[in-house]
């Protein structure tokens, strides 16, 4: 019995005391193994979580790098490939959050270089390591993993006229056995274990709710536009946007037909439309979930880069001029959307970014323009991106005061002890619950799944205190005023930052029955 309820701990994820169906448990895994090894160095247990994703996306880069090896016979467009990928916001912001997309995209793009080794080579040792990796992403998110890494391999061998029967050989002979042992033991274990521990009701939760549900829309998580994933795209390349500028300046000079008589384009380009347009397709949509498609735009960017530096046509360098100046400009119109923000001096980073825009515009059109750098220009141009990069986040980031973050809901925190009030979440606000847990390890928070339709009153009614603080979205508000009914009384709602989110904090008391 003490086994059974030992092993149960291990198998079914909680999450403020509920079972969280939303992610299988991969991540808890690693985290648990970063932190039972680098406690010893007295690391924290929020930079052991961390570092799950710096990790991810370290090897991601690496990946990156070996498909730029591939492409790229000068070493500098394989370092600027690998630059211009750890420039994308999400890249960079991902790779120091404890979530699971970053390592699901490490294994996703290990799967498509494991997968075309194979195909470039017809080494089967490619092969066993595409279905190990398979049987992880599977482990990190699910069935979607097929879906992502299958189609587009799928879709790249119909297109070279593979056969449906000679595709099915392919991953289905005596080479690939062991790939597929590790392939089910890493990837089905848990899911079996966690469908009998739980009678089928984590299974039956996350892939109806928190798979079919988001595709289609029913489960009402995150629901965005079709054309959500181009401004995600748009804002990811922010931080190079002289280099965008530059290629879309010069886009007649770049000959697009060729890329398609090279396998690895085809294969690439097809990754890059699947991903976008299966996420696009989804009525439940992320930001992170795209992370992907930035393995091909890195290495497409390079590419159009190096047939613009390597030939000796004149480039449109006044036109360039003019994109990367109105990029400039949009800045000072949409005020870097950041008015509400009171912790960001915001003037004084868009100033720097503006600066820095110009600067590096001047600096391209500089190199460019005198034919004895030609020599020199593939590795001045990887150099200062680089250094770009670094001072682009240098000043992001320098413009934010960070024990401002949460001072606000800690506030609130603080007078709700003294109040003797209970702290409730509504949906996954994880930076609320995060905060409360670990500031005040005495506190109890109760993250409440809105769309469950879970009975509010009931729960509430669990607690012993009669106040209570309730952090939520503000489109829950309508739903939650519903269920709470005529037992509670809505005293105050207040909005909060917390942690750049805009939350509403409402206060309710119990009324006497």
């Amino acid at each position: 019995m003490i086994l059974k309820n030992n092993l149960y701990n291990w198998v079914v994820p909680y999450y403020n005391g509920s079972i969280r169906y939303d992610k299988p448990a991969l991540i808890y895994y690693l985290a648990n193994i970063f932190y039972l090894f680098l406690s010893n160095f007295n690391v924290s247990i929020e930079v052991c979580y961390r570092l799950i994703s710096v990790f991810s996306m370290f090897f991601s880069a690496v990946i990156v790098f070996k498909f730029a090896k591939i492409l790229f016979e000068n070493i500098y467009y394989r370092y600027l490939s690998v630059v211009i990928f750890i420039s994308f916001v999400n890249i960079f912001i991902e790779s120091k959050a404890f979530v699971p997309e970053p390592l699901f995209t490490f294994f996703i793009l290990a799967s498509f270089y494991s997968f075309f080794r194979f195909y470039s080579t017809q080494n089967y040792f490619y092969l066993n390591w595409f279905l190990i990796f398979l049987g992880l992403a599977n482990f990190t998110k699910g069935v979607v993993s097929y879906i992502i890494i299958l189609s587009p391999i799928l879709i790249f061998l119909l297109y070279n006229k593979y056969s449906l029967k000679k595709i099915f050989y392919i991953f289905f002979n005596r080479n690939v056995i062991l790939g597929w042992i590790f392939h089910f033991i890493l990837g089905y274990t848990w899911f079996i274990l966690v469908y009998l521990f739980t009678n089928g009701e984590f299974i039956k939760n996350f892939f109806f709710v928190h798979n079919f549900g988001r595709f289609t829309g029913t489960s009402k998580m995150h629901l965005t536009p079709f054309y959500f994933y181009i401004i995600v795209i748009f804002l990811n390349i922010i931080p190079i946007w002289e280099l965008v500028s530059l290629i879309s300046a010069n886009l007649n000079k770049i000959k697009f037909k060729n890329y398609f008589q090279n396998f690895l384009y085809v294969y690439l380009f097809f990754i890059f439309i699947f991903v976008l347009l299966f996420y696009s397709l989804s009525k439940g949509k992320v930001h992170h979930y795209i992370m992907p498609v930035f393995l091909p735009l890195a290495l497409f960017f390079t590419s159009f880069i190096k047939e613009l530096l390597q030939n000796d046509f004149k480039l449109n360098l006044g036109i360039f001029f003019v994109f990367s100046v109105s990029f400039s400009i949009i800045f000072f119109i949409l005020d870097f959307s950041l008015n509400n923000i009171n912790f960001l001096n915001k003037d004084k980073v868009i100033f720097n970014l503006i600066s820095l825009n110009l600067f590096f515009s001047f600096f391209i059109i500089f190199i460019l323009s005198f034919y004895f750098l030609k020599a020199y220009r593939v590795f001045i141009l990887f150099a200062f991106t680089f250094i770009k990069v670094i001072l682009f986040y240098y000043y992001l980031l320098n413009g934010i005061n960070l024990k401002e973050l949460s001072k606000e809901f800690m506030e609130i925190v603080y007078v709700s002890k003294k109040d003797e009030a209970e702290i409730v979440t509504i949906g996954d606000i994880a930076a609320v619950s995060f905060y409360n847990l670990y500031l005040n390890k005495s506190e109890k928070t109760i993250s409440l799944d809105i769309y469950n339709y879970q009975d509010y009153d009931k729960i509430l009614d669990n607690f012993n205190k009669n106040q209570y603080i309730v952090f939520l979205k503000g489109k829950y508000l309508r739903d939650f005023e519903k269920a709470i009914g005529n037992n509670y009384q809505i005293i105050e709602i207040k909005k909060v930052f917390v942690v750049q989110s805009e939350i509403l904090m409402i206060r309710i008391i119990k009324l006497a029955r």
